[in-house]
């Protein structure tokens, strides 16, 4: 897109937003239309590659379904994901490391009813694994963890593509703590 659709879609999201905000709709209908309106945004301010504006939209979308839903509501796990992808992409690790944590720890409470060997659980840990991994600083160790849960999950769910992504993540993890043996090397393979 250049400049100027940008800014027709940027008018026409905030009208949008606006007239949500107004309209005399109420309860789940009012705040679903908003957290979509709220997702638009974010995905246009990262296509124009405005971090900041994208991370403002985001927390906004998960601190409207975090006050109106439970943790593990697909709504509020949606919008963690949004702001902890902003974070990363804007080179926040510490709070995306905080938000995937936190709602890691909402799927894995087990009073949440959550299936704990399914791919919401698996892809929570991925996240959590990759924030670590991409700090200087992390904690390999965990990460290397959490990998490995999802890897299991993933491959006993069958999901290919998940499992690729869930294998290349260990194995970066093994290659960064300076372990090449052959589970490394199966592991880029696989």
């Amino acid at each position: 897109l250049n400049r100027n659709q940008y800014d027709v879609a940027e008018r026409h999201m905030h009208r949008c937003l606006a007239n949500l905000r107004r309209f005399r709709i109420e309860g789940e209908d009012k705040s679903t239309s908003i957290f979509e309106a709220l997702g638009l945004y974010v995905n246009l301010r990262m296509s124009q590659g405005d971090l900041s504006g994208a991370v403002t939209f985001a927390e906004e979308a998960y601190n409207l379904v975090v006050d109106a839903y439970d943790p593990v509501h697909p709504q509020v796990q949606e919008a963690a994901g949004w702001l902890i992808n902003c974070l990363i992409e804007q080179g926040d690790y510490p709070n995306a490391e905080r938000f995937s944590e936190q709602t890691y720890s909402n799927l894995r409470d087990v009073k949440n009813g959550m299936d704990q060997e399914g791919e919401q659980v698996a892809e929570c840990a991925y996240n959590l694994a990759d924030v670590i991994f991409r700090q200087d600083d992390g904690d390999l160790i965990k990460a290397e963890g959490l990998a490995r849960e999802s890897l299991r999950i993933r491959t006993r769910l069958h999901c290919s593509h998940s499992v690729g992504s869930s294998c290349i993540l260990l194995a970066r993890l093994l290659k960064k703590q300076g372990e090449f043996g052959d589970e490394t090397k199966e592991l880029f393979e696989r």
